[in-house]
């Protein structure tokens, strides 16, 4: 008997990180791959987007910084992750409410966080379809189940509807309710809701009388179409029943995706604030002892420092308008040769529809072609990977290897 059923098989198929071990392989060996699988920043080149202060940083502290940091981030940590974020509202949101925090390893382990310490055993997580596969396995081993709800309708806007009856549906068997917010830039769409899309959301949450956990995946928090401080703006309007949590990524802010540095924070009340810090602490001591003291270096250097962060501001629009070069190239190829798009903006990835997906991207892989498919009808490019020239030949591989099926 198969150990696996058709969806954990589907998934297993869709796996980001074994497709692009595979792409890896493939590239030892074919000049012509073709690696659209992992959501990092390349050059043109091909080389990972390096910020200066960053490099200087690691070159200059890299060999100093291998003490034991604190569980949870240390302080200075905390200060520097929330100004950098919350930017001249850092005293409004610090007075209004405590603020709970801690690092993480990275946003997956902020994402893990927030499920294992803000659900109970058994119950049920919303996240939203298409999204990023890896909720699913996060979920499952935090001991919660997942719900999907539809991101997005057949108009192309965020589908409130759907979601409004899954918190009704979920509302009757549980007071609290966890529900995933991977705003802006959703991976793996590139979506990112408009005001009329975050109003609907927010009355949809005023509605309900349970508990909702909102936590706001803004792993993308610096791709998306608005100033980052919006989404915390935002979270500050929402009704009394909710609670907001942010899941923050220095791998896709600071393109230190192997330094596996991260965060979780909220907006809450004193007693809800003390047992989350006391709830991380004992997470982290009983999974992984301590973050890396290499990441919370480079984070507070750049952060903590005025010069060094509008340094990296500037570097860092440099690499978005190189971003939405990409976008622009490979979403208007896409639609020249006949595919429908996920509405997107700005964002690391485009996806499109394609009956049979799992059979394309497998055909694909033999052209040593390499994207990640999310269902039988979706798959998802990296762009932030890929880069001109890839781009201009990606459309035709795929319209040829698809009318081949």
């Amino acid at each position: 008997m198969s150990l696996l059923n058709n969806k954990e098989h589907d998934s297993m198929r869709g796996d980001i990180l074994s497709i692009s071990a595979r792409a890896k392989k493939a590239k030892l060996e074919f000049k012509d791959t073709i690696d659209g699988s992992v959501g990092a920043f390349y050059s043109e080149d091909k080389k990972l987007i390096l910020y200066s202060g960053v490099d200087k940083y690691l070159k200059d502290n890299a060999s100093k910084e291998l003490a034991y940091p604190p569980c949870t981030g240390g302080d200075k940590y905390k200060e520097s992750i929330l100004k950098y974020l919350l930017q001249e509202k850092y005293k409004y949101f610090n007075d209004k409410y405590s603020i709970g925090f801690s690092s993480t390893l990275g946003g997956t382990g902020a994402c893990y966080f927030a499920f294992k310490l803000f659900s109970n055993p058994q119950d049920s997580i919303l996240v939203p379809f298409p999204g990023w596969p890896n909720y699913d396995l996060l979920i499952s081993t935090a001991g919660s189940k997942v719900i999907k709800y539809n991101l997005i309708d057949e108009h192309g806007k965020f589908d409130y509807l759907n979601l409004e009856n899954k918190i009704n549906d979920l509302a009757k068997i549980q007071k609290d309710i966890i529900l995933v917010i991977n705003d802006p830039a959703e991976n793996p769409t590139g979506y990112s809701m408009s005001k009329e899309d975050l109003n609907n959301l927010k009355n949809v949450l005023a509605k309900t009388n349970a508990h909702v956990i909102v936590l706001f995946d803004i792993a993308y928090i610096n791709y998306g179409p608005n100033d980052p401080l919006y989404i915390f703006e935002y979270a500050d309007t929402l009704s009394e029943n909710v609670t907001s949590l942010f899941a923050f990524s220095l791998s896709k802010t600071l393109s230190v995706y192997g330094l596996r540095g991260g965060a979780l924070f909220g907006f809450m009340k004193k007693d809800e604030c003390d047992s989350f810090t006391k709830g991380a602490n004992k997470l982290a001591r009983g999974i992984y002892s301590c973050p890396t003291s290499v990441s919370i270096g480079v984070a507070n250097n750049i952060f903590s420092n005025k010069d060094n962060t509008e340094k990296f501001n500037s570097e860092l629009e440099n690499n978005l308008r190189l971003l939405r070069k990409r976008d622009s190239l490979l979403i208007n190829g896409l639609k020249e040769v006949g595919f429908k798009i996920i509405q997107t903006t700005s964002s690391f990835y485009v996806t499109f529809y394609a009956n049979n997906a799992y059979e394309l991207a497998e055909k694909l892989e033999s052209k040593h072609v390499f994207l990640v498919p999310l269902s039988n009808n979706l798959i998802r490019i990296a762009v932030s990977g890929l880069n001109i020239e890839e781009i201009s030949k990606l459309p035709s591989i795929i319209k040829e290897t698809y009318n081949e099926q």
